[in-house]
């Protein structure tokens, strides 16, 4: 028979970590971010506010409107996606946005059309335009609105920045 003494020295506490902790550790978005580190710079710890500012995305390529949408859910933003100006315009968002994010060419009503649109119901709604196309007639783009023209793809620090820029300028907070 055993004495205690014996018992309590060959039995060893195993600790082993848990699934959850080793899957948090490995999340897409850690590894995600490690891998673009341009990106700690365009996202810094936003206070949590009771509602987001709410940004409109507009445009006919859906691969440039998930990502768009993604880049500024990620840098703290609500965000509502259009495939068209018309899509806007019928869901009658302008009263419901802080700021909009278009595309210049799209079919029907564009980017340049919206924006004068948008200025007549509500001129100081800042209106931020981008393009895959660089002979844009810039001569034709207002300036009540509009807060900046870029071209695609859009460098996502820029957009960023030129976003805060237009909700600081409109009176809102960013």
């Amino acid at each position: 028979m055993r004495s205690l003494r014996d018992a309590s020295a060959t039995t060893v506490p195993r600790v082993f970590l848990s699934w959850f902790y080793i899957r948090r550790f490995e999340t897409p978005e850690r590894l995600r971010l490690a891998k673009r580190p341009f990106v700690t710079g365009i996202l810094r710890p936003m206070e949590i506010e009771e509602h987001p500012h709410v940004i409109a995305v507009v445009d006919d390529d859906h691969r440039v409107l998930e990502s768009l949408g993604e880049l500024l859910e990620s840098a703290g933003y609500s965000v509502r996606l259009f495939d068209s100006a018309e899509a806007f315009l019928q869901a009658d968002a302008i009263n419901a946005v802080d700021a909009v994010v278009s595309d210049i060419r799209m079919p029907g009503v564009d980017g340049i059309e919206l924006q004068d649109r948008i200025a007549g119901k509500r001129p100081h709604l800042p209106v931020i335009l981008i393009t895959a196309r660089s002979d844009v007639a810039l001569d034709r783009i207002r300036k009540p609105n509009n807060r900046g023209v870029f071209l695609k793809p859009v460098d996502a620090a820029e957009l960023i920045k030129a976003i805060r820029g237009a909700l600081k300028e409109g009176g809102q907070a960013p």
